[in-house]
């Protein structure tokens, strides 16, 4: 079966230009040597391309621990004991990748005690015989011995530390004594954030009447501390009062502790990274994913059932980036996330090699989203506190299926099926679909224009990387392969080339990709030279010019802009580092930070004031604003 793009079918080919090119790296030639350049820009509206409404996005997987530990605010690591981290290598005499260390040195991925630590003399262990949940069959154990003395239990050590303000923190867990060596006398217990011995909050929980053997008990508890910890090494106890509990074992799961979130969600995103990726005002999430959507197996894949409601419901799984995934920022999640900052969200559903002909998985998936609550999934999303339904405009349908063969006759069948049922939808396909494609790769090729090679299909750039020069796997912007141009395609445009920048300078700063630099429509009828400085030139409804420059040489460029119509004032925006390696960091944050500047009469002043003259720094990303 042929199935060939179009723009009539409103598909977009999905190509990925960052880490896609798996084990295929090449070595781009150097910058050349700085000469001047001149721009000539038009400004005439014959000339202009309308720019899209949708720069620009984010592409969201957890990697590198971008979710747990990052964005999804939960402070305790290995909270429900859902599984392990594992590390990937050659061995000797073997083809590809295997795990060769874990942390569960018998099961790779398995469970493991990992951040949890043991007070005053308890064993700790691991059980599974006393379940929280068909989807949490792991618990921990507490063994209090006989003769234990004063404070007894454990800690967890958090993601690296926790951040300890003065702000309340959500705590909570589950807990269940081992019938036949409870004493129900037992009082209580006390939870607290702590330093070593300085306390910075705690509470006494009482427990009013004797805890059930036969089934868990859930508690809750704010700690607010009064003052802020003055470094991150901080922790999360549990512990009993020897002199009541010595003897006794008692079963823990899901132990939980939250700071204040985003927009109040519960079970949300850690506030403060929140806030900074909201003040990018970008257009639209890509999630969740990528390769971790398509898991190390099919069974490992991210099934979307499985990541929404309770989190006692939600088992886990092993990501594909070596850690195990809570799914505790699941596909509900996700949608709120796009909700609360107000953007489009893009959804990627799986279309891998489980595929039947009769499956509804992705349909199924919207409906969840998008169904009323007149219909089973609709419903069960109200159910889950979310009765508004959501709006899904764009949907990718698999991730990088270039390294598999079937794909052209999998994704028609996709396609049909979604689009009966929602024909408003724009899908997104991740490779050519015309013919069997085994083996063949739709990046671009080095030091070439998207216009040059894909004419008539509109492209969403779903990925771009930019680690450093010294890092294989990114696009290598200072050497001038990353230029974009759509001119063929009037409902599309370059992404501001300030975003897709040099080495290690994509610390992207907000400003540098926010909507009031943006421009409406791109000015396509200027003329200039490229490498190396890479730049393009936008105009807003308002009449702005926004003139973007990235100088790739290590030495400045003179640069002399030409227009078409008389400039009265010029400011601008420069983002640079004397090292190309350079990048921000924990203890020196703003290494590279933006500068702002005004030209003056001495740089606008040839042919009516129609012309600009200015050096544009090395190893930079200039930003002006032309009026």
């Amino acid at each position: 079966m042929k199935h060939k793009l179009s723009n009539a079918l409103g598909l977009l080919c999905l190509v990925s230009v960052a880490a896609a090119q798996k084990n295929n790296y090449s070595t781009a030639s150097p910058a050349p040597s700085p000469t001047s350049l001149t721009l000539q820009i038009s400004t005439k509206s014959g000339v202009r391309n309308k720019t899209t409404p949708l720069l620009h996005g984010l592409f969201f997987e957890d990697i590198n621990h971008s979710g747990d530990g990052g964005l999804y605010a939960e402070l305790t690591r290995n909270c429900a004991f859902q599984g392990s981290d594992v590390r990937f290598g050659n061995m000797p005499g073997m083809e590809g990748d295997r795990i060769i260390s874990s942390e569960n040195k018998a099961v790779p991925w398995g469970p493991t005690l990992t951040a949890w630590k043991l007070i005053g003399g308890v064993v700790l262990s691991l059980d599974v015989l006393n379940p929280l949940s068909n989807a949490l069959q792991t618990v921990l154990t507490v063994d209090i011995p006989t003769n234990a003395t004063g404070e007894v239990g454990f800690l967890n050590e958090g993601w690296w530390g926790m951040d300890v303000k003065p702000q309340p923190y959500d705590a909570s867990f589950y807990i269940k004594p081992s019938g036949p060596l409870y004493n129900k006398n037992i009082s209580g217990l006390t939870v607290s954030l702590a330093i070593t011995d300085d306390v910075f909050a705690s509470e006494r929980i009482i427990f009013d009447e004797p805890l059930s053997t036969t089934k868990y008990t859930a508690f809750n508890s704010i700690l607010t501390p009064t003052r802020s910890a003055t470094n991150s090494n901080n922790t999360f106890a549990i512990t009993f009062n020897a002199s009541e509990a010595a003897g006794n074992t008692f079963f823990f799961n899901l132990i939980s502790v939250f700071p204040p979130t985003y927009k109040g969600r519960k079970n949300g995103l850690q506030k403060g990274l929140a806030e900074h990726l909201a003040a990018l005002k970008l257009k639209f999430l890509r999630f969740p994913g990528g390769n971790n959507m398509e898991g190390m197996s099919i069974d490992a894949r991210w099934q979307w059932k499985k990541t929404i409601g309770p989190l006692i419901d939600r088992p886990g799984r092993p990501g594909d980036w070596s850690y195990y995934n809570t799914d505790g920022l699941g596909y509900l999640e996700y949608l709120m996330w796009c909700e609360d900052m107000e953007i489009k969200p893009l959804l990627t559903v799986y279309a891998g090699y489980s595929l039947d002909p009769a499956n509804r998985h992705p349909t199924n998936t919207l409906e969840y989203a998008m169904g009323g609550p007149d219909i089973y999934w609709g419903a069960l999303r109200a159910e889950h506190g979310h009765p508004k339904s959501f709006n899904i405009k764009y949907v990718g349908i698999g991730n990088e299926d270039w390294f598999s063969d079937s794909y052209y006759w999998k994704f028609p069948m996709f396609l049909e099926a979604l689009q009966k049922a929602y024909p408003d939808i724009t899908y997104i396909a991740s490779q050519a679909t015309e013919t069997s494609v085994a083996n063949r790769n739709t990046t671009i090729p080095s030091g070439t224009m998207w216009d040059l090679c894909y004419k008539g299909v509109q492209i969403f750039v779903g990925e771009y990387s930019v680690l450093g020069r010294d890092q294989p796997g990114g696009v290598d912007w200072v050497n001038g392969t990353g230029r974009f141009s759509y001119r063929k395609s009037p409902s599309l445009s370059p992404p501001a080339i300030l975003k897709l920048v040099a080495a290690t300078m994509v610390a992207a700063i907000g400003e540098a990709i926010s909507e009031s630099e943006r421009g409406s429509e791109v000015l396509t009828g200027h003329k200039g030279d490229f490498n190396p400085v890479w730049w393009h030139a936008s105009v807003s409804e308002e009449g702005k010019i926004w003139v973007k420059l990235v100088n790739a040489a290590t030495t400045l460029v003179p640069v002399t802009l030409k227009f078409d119509t008389t400039i009265s004032s010029v400011n601008g925006t420069v983002l640079g580092h004397e090292d190309e390696y350079g990048f921000n960091y924990i203890g020196n944050a703003t290494a590279i930070s933006p500068r702002t500047f005004m030209l003056d009469g001495r740089n606008v002043r040839k042919n009516k004031g129609r012309t600009v003259e200015w050096d544009v720094p090395g190893l930079s990303i200039v930003v002006l604003e032309v009026r």
